[in-house]
């Protein structure tokens, strides 16, 4: 029995010497290595989704900007068109063309300047 404390006590609370000093170590708990290889692992898996996410946004951003400087082409073309549409329509010999038509009107007199009297 007494073999038994005295492993037990020799376990617990050991001496060692390390470079001539005298160091007490207690036990430690170590944890299973299938642990320590399920954590490993998790941490690796984790570390890879994250940088194909990573990659995965990028590409996705990619075919955002893709879409946008597509539309943004369609936008100016359409922009342009309108543009001469709004020069056509407001042009003063179609207008002029119109008055006369479709409204009857007639050209006026142009005078000259008019002098303010005093």
């Amino acid at each position: 029995m007494t073999q038994a404390i005295a492993r037990r006590h020799s376990t617990i609370v050991s001496k060692q010497r390390v470079k001539g000093k005298v160091r007490r170590s207690s036990r430690v708990r170590r944890l299973p290595q299938s642990l320590v290889i399920i954590m490993a692992t998790f941490f690796v898996v984790l570390v890879v989704l994250a940088f194909l996410w990573k990659n995965l946004y990028c590409v996705d951003l990619g075919y955002r900007v893709a879409r946008l400087e597509k539309e943004l082409l369609e936008s100016s073309k359409l922009n342009s068109e309108l543009l001469v549409e709004y020069e056509m329509l407001c042009s003063v010999e179609r207008i002029e063309e119109i008055a006369k038509k479709e409204l009857g009107m007639i050209p006026g007199k142009v005078y000259g300047p008019v002098p303010l009297s005093e």
